[in-house]
């Protein structure tokens, strides 16, 4: 049975994990990152500068109404913010540092839509969303905007998606999809239709909600049922365990992960209002080096969360 995401949705998100999703991988090799964006079920998106830590007001903070139970976060190679908006329903981008009631400057909706959880925008332009009530992975070609048809769809029974929430996709078009009812799936670069995922993990992972590749093309998933985040290897197989897993009291409910180009590891959930940092090479009982959280941040039942 199928999640039904929307306002209803919101009512009812602590008592029941909801659709979402990650993510974006660093455009280059950084120290720390430079912006980190959280999208949240009060229907606003935050965003804070790399070193933020503590109760600290977001450096911007949009509440334009035109978000409605948004989902996946993510920077496009220009820094602007696109977002999975799942009451909607339709894909929103916002310009690098919208504040307030500025609204988004370009909106994606399609036929096919019913909740788009996640979004990834590629360096060509390429628009990806997974779609978790769909069951598909839309594409939409560089430029999309209004009422667009995509140029490629995942979806149908051999895919296995099964409740798709985060998605990243790789320098050479492969998709690292999680699906909060059937764990983590590759699918290959121009995969379309009724495919077969190339790679299907289901072992050490629990009702995943966010995916995100590292700069050397591990795989880091926040593992929402295991309340923990595990890392695959980037040759990962079917047959792949994580390569590490961090576990810490500070960790509730993850939905969302990111790894900047040193390696450190940044989380948020539905569980705790707050934004973790991990050292690169956490494991076990792990303490965060800085949080983000208070009644300053804005931070509320955060499902998305992406870095650049």
């Amino acid at each position: 049975m199928k999640r039904l995401c929307g306002l209803a949705f919101v009512v009812m998100a602590i008592a029941m994990p909801g659709c979402r999703s990650t993510n974006a991988i660093p455009a280059s090799p950084l120290l720390h990152a430079k912006q980190i964006v959280a999208a949240s079920l009060s229907d606003s998106f935050t965003t804070f500068s790399g070193s933020a830590q503590g109760n600290v007001t977001p450096a911007t903070y949009d509440t334009s109404g035109t978000l409605l139970a948004p989902y996946g976060v993510s920077f496009d190679p220009s820094g602007n913010i696109w977002i999975g908006n799942c009451s909607g329903p339709n894909v929103l981008e916002f310009a690098n540092g919208a504040t307030g009631t500025t609204g988004p400057t370009n909106t994606i909706t399609s036929a096919s839509f019913v909740c788009p959880s996640d979004v990834f925008v590629a360096k060509s332009g390429k628009i990806y969303v997974t779609d978790y009530n769909a069951e598909a992975v839309d594409v939409f070609s560089a430029g999309a905007t209004g009422l667009s048809t995509p140029i490629a769809q995942i979806t149908g029974n051999v895919t296995g998606l099964a409740g798709p929430e985060g998605i990243a996709v790789d320098s050479s078009g492969n998709m690292w999809v999680v699906n909060y009812n059937n764990g983590l799936e590759e699918f290959a670069a121009g995969a379309n239709g009724n495919v077969a995922p190339s790679v299907a993990i289901n072992a050490n992972i629990a009702v995943p909600a966010g995916v995100n590749l590292d700069s050397h093309g591990n795989i880091w998933v926040a593992n929402h049922g295991g309340n923990n985040i595990v890392e695959f290897p980037a040759n990962a197989t079917n047959a792949s365990t994580p390569i590490a897993t961090i576990t810490s009291s500070a960790i509730s409910n993850p939905n969302a992960v990111a790894v900047d180009g040193a390696g450190y590891i940044y989380e948020t959930g539905s569980g705790a209002n707050s934004i973790n940092v991990f050292a690169p090479g956490s494991g076990t009982n792990a303490t965060p080096i800085r949080s983000i959280s208070g009644a300053s941040t804005d931070l509320n039942d955060n499902w998305g969360l992406a870095i650049r």
